[in-house]
């Protein structure tokens, strides 16, 4: 050690400046712990029962995501500041004033004027009508819808607009084409340079049929209604019978087209339809070509819930960067109370089908609280990486173990499984872990069914995937991807302390930086009806 009294003044300068920026280095790096520290927070109060909440849209064309909530017949939009945050009330809002049009029946986003940035696209039965929006007009009315396609549609209006992506780009040229569902086939009508819009192409629907019968009887007493599961208002006796006992005849026919995927099944960049039976490939020149595959009904799928809406998702990802999308499915179950996870991967063919079964099964000791499981390209070789949860289960203390978790919770680890390229296929055994804590507060009753950890954005601009994981009931941590089999910081580098409880958090880039940043969904215990979204802008 050397003595300060042997220092001389400039020396002794010298070191106190470097105290001074090793003191202010830390207290920034403390301060980035802090609630919100080096985030943009803003927050907007919503109902729950919203039929839309959209983040993935720059109307202005700003560069910037927007967000859309649809809300009944009312359409609000909150354009994003640019100090990266949302107001709290809407910048644009329709259908409170003056009602949207009676016959419109859903609402889209697309590109489909010559407008700046895009458009609202309002389908009904009389076609499709676009509105474009500008910052300074708070409340655009109606009136100004232009037409861009006029079509008779079967479509009927409900007293809740209908969000659809019906709208889209299906070739990715900038411009959008209009999927439109008429009768018993999808009718796709393409722009020209000039947004005039043609039809191009049709596509038969999937569609089933059911039917129902059933007799309805005279009610027993006088004014008694009969309970069954279609009761009708002509159920309940109004006057005195004459001729005695009758009966009724309900018969119905019902066809509904079944579900079918649209997504760029191989790998050309142009948007393709894959029903139970066909594949329809998109071809360069916009019209489709019809490939009998029935690989649809082996996609497998996993439940969850997505910005508090309970969702369906396709487990249908490119694993290995190979090119072709692969499908696998999530199987968790307990032996002997030790929890177990294995997930079977069925790598997809060169002619894009897949086997009966599956190429591999990753056997586990795991925990995967979500059907949706972290998947995340860790150490940057191409291929998806996978993030299991790992509880040490002691059977002869499962009571404790309980109260631990209602209360103080347990510690666990996070075990990352690599992909290997040599073997294609996850490693069997997990290459490094992070320590977790896992409580009811963290992994309860209002987070079942909603991911908690996210591997798939660079939140810290290395161009490496980093670690971000609810840690705590108002606090989410974001850990440093160290590189390659090194796995990620035992300290994250950034804590974001949400002022209120939260059941699910999304990791998107909002701002188009490339970083990632984070949309809360909280809430008041007293409030179960209302959602608080709070957006964390990444200025990390």
């Amino acid at each position: 050690m050397l003595s300060v009294g042997k220092l001389s003044g400039h020396r002794m300068r010298e070191m106190c400046c470097r105290v001074f920026h090793l003191f202010l280095a830390a207290f920034l790096g403390l301060a980035a712990l802090g609630r919100g520290g080096g985030f943009s927070e803003s927050a907007i109060n919503l109902p729950a029962s919203l039929e839309a909440f959209e983040s993935r849209f720059d109307f202005d064309g700003d560069g910037r995501n927007d967000l859309l909530v649809v809300f009944q017949r009312r359409i609000l939009l909150f354009f994003q500041q640019n100090d990266g945050s949302f107001p709290p009330t809407p910048s644009i809002e329709l259908g409170r004033t003056t009602p949207l049009p009676g016959d419109v029946a859903c609402v889209s986003v697309g590109k489909v004027t010559t407008a700046p940035g895009l458009q609202l696209v309002l389908i009904g039965r009389h076609g499709v009508q676009a509105i474009a929006l500008e910052k300074n007009s708070r409340n655009p009315k109606p009136a100004n819808l232009a037409s861009i396609l006029d079509v008779k549609l079967e479509l009927t209006p409900l007293p809740t607009l209908r969000f659809t992506d019906a709208a889209v780009d299906l070739d990715g040229d900038g411009r959008s084409e209009l999927v439109l569902p008429n009768s018993d086939q999808l009718e796709i009508y393409e722009p020209d340079d000039a947004f005039r819009y043609k039809l191009k192409s049709r596509i038969n629907l999937p569609f089933a049929s059911t039917q129902y019968a059933f007799l309805r009887r005279e009610p027993d007493l006088l004014g008694m209604p009969v309970l069954n599961e279609r009761a009708l208002a002509s159920d309940v006796v109004r006057a005195p019978l004459v001729h005695g006992r009758w009966y009724g005849v309900d018969y119905a026919i019902e066809s509904a087209s079944q579900p079918f995927l649209c997504v760029d099944f191989n790998g050309d960049r142009l948007l393709d339809f894959v029903t139970p039976k066909n594949v329809f490939y998109r071809q360069p020149k916009g019209n489709y070509q019809a490939e009998p595959l029935a690989v649809y009904d082996r996609i497998a799928s996993a439940f969850g819930v997505y910005k508090s809406r309970g969702v369906v998702t396709p487990n249908l990802v490119d694993l290995n960067g190979d090119g072709r999308l692969d499908t696998f499915t999530v199987d968790v179950s307990a032996a002997k109370l030790t929890p177990r996870t294995s997930i079977s991967v069925f790598l997809g063919k060169e002619d894009r089908s897949f086997g009966e079964k599956p190429d591999f099964v990753l056997h586990t000791r795991d925990i995967a609280y979500s059907e949706l499981v972290p998947l995340g390209d860790v150490n940057g070789d191409g291929a998806l990486d996978l993030a299991l949860f790992h509880l040490d289960f002691q059977p002869q203390s499962m009571e404790s173990q309980l109260r631990a978790y209602l209360k103080n919770g347990l510690d666990g680890e996070l075990r990352f499984y690599l992909w290997d390229k040599q073997r294609n296929r996850f490693l069997d055994v997990f290459s490094f872990k992070q320590r977790v804590l896992v409580n009811y507060e963290i992994y309860g009753a209002r987070q079942l069914f909603q991911q908690q950890v996210f591997i798939n954005h660079d939140m810290d601009g290395d161009g490496m995937v980093d670690l971000v994981m609810k840690t705590g009931p108002h606090e989410i941590s974001i850990y440093k991807n160290l590189g390659g089999m090194r796995g990620f910081a035992s300290r994250p580098f950034a804590v974001i302390h949400t002022p209120r409880l939260f059941s699910s958090f999304v990791v998107q880039d909002l701002d188009n930086d490339k970083r990632g940043d984070l949309i809360v969904a909280g809430y008041e215990e007293s409030q179960d009806e209302r959602t608080i979204y709070s957006f964390y802008l990444n200025r990390l």
